[in-house]
């Protein structure tokens, strides 16, 4: 695995034809650790009934992040993927979805994104010694037992780091 690499992982929603509405990004690297939650591109009652009951699903059974929740705009979305993902030569991700939606944001760049689930590797979640990062939102013991995008790209950038380096000891 010669060259710069990082580890993208995210939470999202659906809108109404099914498309994903970026919630949270994770982006993990050699350098540093990067975690964004967004706010919604527009009002939930914007959703229909499909897409607002799957999205509090997902609040309440997933990932635990609430559609109005949020820290930065939903316009700053393809300026933090490119700023943050571009200088790398290839970002890893886990599955289609995601990969497709990155490559999206970053088709105008040489870097390559990669769907792990295309990889050999595995990631066995109960070899590691240290506990990975988990962003502040999912801190609290009522969040522990859901998605958080920061402890997956934690994960997936140990399994993937060559030299087993850990970003968070």
């Amino acid at each position: 695995m010669a060259g710069r690499f990082a580890v993208v992982e995210m939470q999202c929603f659906t809108d109404n034809a099914g498309h994903y509405i970026l919630k949270e990004l994770a982006i993990v690297s050699e350098e540093g650790v990067g975690n964004w939650v967004f706010l919604p591109p527009y009002d939930f009652e914007t959703l229909n009934a499909k897409a607002q009951q799957t999205a509090l699903w997902l609040t309440t059974q997933f990932h635990g992040l609430a559609w109005d929740s949020g820290d930065v705009s939903y316009g700053e979305v393809p300026n933090i993927i490119s700023r943050f993902c571009a200088p790398f030569s290839r970002i890893y991700t886990k599955g289609l979805e995601k990969t497709i939606f990155l490559r999206e944001f970053l088709k105008e760049s040489d870097c390559c994104v990669i769907n792990s689930e295309d990889l050999d590797s595995t990631i066995k979640n109960d070899c590691f010694t240290v506990s990975p990062p988990v962003c502040l939102r999912h801190t609290s013991k009522n969040f522990k037992s859901l998605r958080c995008a920061l402890r997956k790209a934690s994960l997936l950038y140990s399994e993937l780091d060559p030299y087993k380096k850990s970003v968070w000891t």
